[in-house]
C-alpha cells in the first residue's frame, strides 16, 4: 500500500477520481430532462428545429412576428446535419437535446484531447504536473461547453487555430499551419461572432511581439476573407441577415455597475485570479531560466488583451462567464510553457502543493455553485414530470388560443408551443425577457431600434393573449395593462387582450 502511494502520489488519486466524476456528472446530465442546463438551450433547440422543418431563419425582425436570429449559422446547420444523419426524431425535444449534447460533449473532449496531446509533445510536460493542471483546466472551462450551445465549437476551432498560429511561428514554418489557422480562423467567426475580435487580438499581439509586418498582412486577409464569406452568406441567406447578426447585437448598457453582468465579470475574475498568481511567480523563475523570451511575452500579452476584452463583454446583457474561455485556454497552455522546467518535486514542494489542493476546492465549490457538475436523481424525477406535464399543457393551450398570436414573456414557456403563431421580439427588451426568465435586473436595449413598432402589437389587438407563469403576475400587469387572466393551464396563466 505503502509503496502505491509512493509511486502515484495521494493527489495524483484524488486528482483523477475528481477528473472522473466530472466527466461522469456532465454525461448523466447528456440525458436530463431539463430544457435548460446552461446558456438558455431553448433558444438554439427552437432554431436547429425550424431549420430541419425547412424554414428561414434570418428574416426581417423589424416587422411582425419581429423574430431575430442573432446568432451565425455554422453550429445551427453543423447540429442540424447531425441530427438529420442521423435519422433523430427532431420532433421530440428530449431526444433533441440529447443528440445535440452528445455533439458538445464529443466536440470538447476533442479540444481537450488535442489540447493534451500538444502540451505533451512540445512541452513534455509530467504527468504528475499533468493532471492537476487538467483539473483546474476542466473546473475552470464549464456548463456552456457541454450543452445546447456554440461555445464548443467555437472553442474547439480556436484551439486548433491558436495551435496552428504557435507552432507556425515558433517551430515549424510550414506554411500549411498558417493557411489552416486562416481557414479555421474564418469558420470560427460564422460560429459565433466574438471569435472575429479574439482572433484579431491575438494576430496583433503577434505582431507587436514580434514587428513582423507579414503579420499584419495576415490580418488583412483575416479580414478579406471573413467580408466575402459575409458576402456569400448575405446572397445565400437574404438581406436580412446582416440585420440579425450584427445591428441586433449592438446594445447600449446603462447603470453598468448595477447590472447583474457585473457580478458576472467580477465572479470570473475571482475563479482566475489565483492562476495568473501562480503564473506571474513562474514567469519570474523561468527569466532567470530561458531565454525563450518571445513565446512567453506572446502568451503574457495574448491572455492578457483578450482576457480584458472578454470580461468586458461579460457586461453586455445576455453575457455570462463563458465568454472568458478563451483567455483561460491562452493562461492554461502559458502555464504548460512555464512548467516546462519544473518537476512535481519541486513544484509540490512544501505548502503549496495545500494551497493549490485548497484552491482546487474552492473551485470545485464554484462549479456546484452555478449547477455545472451536479446531478441530482429526484430533481431529474420532477424535471421529466414536468417535462411530459408540459407537452399536455402545450396541447391544451394550443386548443384555446387557436390561430390567434400569443407571446411567451418567459421565452421558455413556449418552446412546447412552437407551433403557434407566436410573437417574438425579445431582443427589444432584453432586461425585460432576462427579469421574465430568471429574475436578474438587467438595463439594456437596442442600440439601432426602437420597440415602438413592437410595443404597439400589445396596445392594439394584434397580441390577443398571453401565457406566463403565475409567480409574474404583478410584472405582467405593470407592463402589459391592456391583459387580464381569462385561463389557467397547469402552473401557466392565460392573459387576454381587453
Amino acid at each position: 500500500m505503502q509503496a502505491f502511494l509512493d509511486k502515484y502520489k495521494l493527489i495524483n488519486v484524488f486528482v483523477v477520481l475528481l477528473i472522473i466524476y466530472l466527466f461522469l456528472t456532465r454525461i448523466l446530465l447528456i440525458f436530463s430532462y431539463s430544457v435548460d442546463l446552461d446558456g438558455l438551450e431553448f433558444i438554439f433547440i427552437y432554431y436547429i428545429q425550424h431549420l430541419l422543418e425547412h424554414n428561414q431563419i434570418y428574416n426581417n425582425p423589424t416587422e411582425f412576428p419581429f423574430r431575430a436570429c442573432l446568432f451565425v449559422p455554422a453550429y445551427l446547420y453543423f447540429s442540424a446535419f447531425i441530427v438529420k444523419l442521423f435519422n433523430v426524431d427532431y420532433k421530440n425535444l428530449h431526444s433533441l437535446y440529447i443528440t445535440v449534447r452528445i455533439i458538445s460533449l464529443s466536440l470538447f473532449i476533442s479540444q481537450l484531447i488535442l489540447f493534451i496531446s500538444y502540451i505533451r509533445y512540445r512541452f513534455k510536460i509530467q504527468s504528475n504536473i499533468l493532471l492537476p493542471v487538467i483539473l483546474f483546466y476542466l473546473l475552470l472551462i464549464t456548463g456552456h461547453m457541454y450543452v445546447v450551445r456554440p461555445d464548443a465549437m467555437k472553442f474547439l476551432l480556436f484551439t486548433t487555430g491558436f495551435i496552428c498560429l504557435f507552432e507556425y511561428h515558433f517551430y515549424n514554418s510550414n506554411k500549411l499551419y498558417l493557411i489552416l489557422f486562416l481557414i479555421l480562423s474564418v469558420l470560427n467567426v460564422y460560429t459565433k461572432q466574438d471569435s472575429f475580435i479574439y482572433i484579431s487580438l491575438l494576430i496583433v499581439g503577434l505582431f507587436i511581439v514580434t514587428k513582423k509586418i507579414k503579420y499584419l498582412f495576415l490580418l488583412i486577409l483575416f479580414y478579406l476573407l471573413t467580408a466575402i464569406v459575409f458576402g456569400i452568406c448575405v446572397l445565400f441567406f437574404g438581406p436580412f441577415f446582416y440585420t440579425n447578426v450584427i445591428m441586433f447585437n449592438f446594445q447600449k448598457v446603462d447603470h453598468v455597475f448595477n447590472s447583474i453582468n457585473s457580478m458576472f465579470s467580477l465572479f470570473s475574475l475571482i475563479r482566475i485570479i489565483p492562476v495568473v498568481i501562480f503564473a506571474f511567480i513562474l514567469t519570474k523563475y523561468n527569466y532567470n531560466h530561458t531565454n525563450k523570451n518571445s513565446e512567453r511575452s506572446f502568451l503574457i500579452l495574448a491572455f492578457s488583451i483578450i482576457g480584458i476584452t472578454a470580461h468586458l463583454f461579460i457586461l453586455r446583457a445576455g453575457s455570462y462567464i463563458n465568454y472568458a474561455f478563451e483567455s483561460i485556454f491562452i493562461l492554461v497552455f502559458l502555464l504548460f510553457y512555464l512548467l516546462q522546467n519544473f518537476t512535481p518535486d519541486n513544484l509540490l514542494s512544501g505548502k503549496i502543493k495545500y494551497l493549490i489542493l485548497f484552491y482546487f476546492i474552492c473551485l470545485f465549490m464554484t462549479n456546484i455553485i452555478i449547477h455545472s457538475y451536479t446531478f441530482n436523481f429526484n430533481a431529474e424525477k420532477k424535471l421529466k414530470l414536468e417535462y411530459y406535464e408540459n407537452i399536455k399543457n402545450g396541447l391544451k393551450i394550443n386548443s384555446i388560443v387557436k390561430n390567434e398570436v400569443v407571446y411567451f414573456p418567459n421565452i421558455k414557456n413556449g418552446l412546447f408551443c412552437s407551433d403557434r403563431n407566436i410573437i417574438f421580439g425579445y431582443d427589444y427588451n432584453i432586461g425585460r425577457l432576462i427579469s421574465f426568465y430568471l429574475p436578474l435586473k438587467v438595463n439594456s436595449q437596442l442600440m439601432f431600434f426602437d420597440s415602438k413598432n413592437y410595443d404597439e402589437c400589445f396596445v392594439n389587438g394584434k397580441v390577443r393573449y398571453i401565457i406566463n407563469d403565475s409567480k409574474n403576475d404583478s410584472d405582467i400587469k405593470k407592463y402589459y395593462p391592456h391583459f387580464k387572466i381569462c385561463n389557467k393551464v397547469g402552473d401557466l396563466n392565460i392573459y387576454c387582450f381587453q
